[in-house]
């Protein structure tokens, strides 16, 4: 079993029925291994693990393959194609749209620094779009905000090198994570 949220268990039984959190306790001190993202992790579960074995392995990426993905790209031809203006400043995240993700902190703190910034050309780009509720509720986030001109939502997909590629400054606004992929990627 591997867990990469440091989410404190006990919170995730709240909203477990009773027949699911005695589930839930059964696997957690029957397991034969447990791998965890994180020492903090690590440290929310071991009041709840069995006699298993414990360990943690952090989060890696391919650096070789991750670069060399990034040293193809024609950063240029990508934020032509994506229509953003070579003057613009490139915000990213990287993340399935959920709220945990705290894309709606990033909209709000966004909608406030161009209050206080109107002079700066800039767009947001969110990679990461699931057509879920959450993403329903940041479209109508940004269109409150009146910035549908700058913030752009892009379908999940495997090739975020390219993005990377294109961003002045990556954001991580996540109320919760562990070992976050991204953060090692960007």
């Amino acid at each position: 079993w591997i867990i990469h949220e440091s989410v404190d268990p006990a919170g995730w039984f709240e909203n477990l029925p009773v027949f699911l959190r005695h589930r839930f306790l059964f696997a957690l001190s029957n397991v034969n291994e447990v791998v965890f993202v994180s020492e903090k992790t690590k440290e929310l579960f071991l009041r709840f693990i069995g006699k298993g074995k414990v360990s943690v392995i952090s989060n890696g990426i391919d650096i070789k393959a991750f670069s060399g993905s990034i040293e193809m790209i024609d950063s240029s031809e990508f934020r032509s194609k994506l229509r953003i203006k070579e003057d613009e400043f490139v915000f990213l995240t990287v993340g399935t749209t959920t709220e945990r993700k705290g894309q709606d902190r990033t909209i709000r703190e966004l909608a406030l620094f161009r209050k206080l910034n109107p002079e700066v050309k800039f767009r947001m780009l969110f990679v990461g779009a699931r057509e879920i509720p959450d993403l329903f509720r940041l479209r109508q986030l940004v269109e409150g905000f009146d910035m549908e001109d700058v913030v752009t939502f892009v379908p999940e997909t495997s090739d975020v090198a390219q993005y990377y590629g294109v961003a002045d400054c990556f954001i991580i606004n996540s109320r919760e994570e562990s070992s976050p992929l991204v953060a090692l990627e960007a």
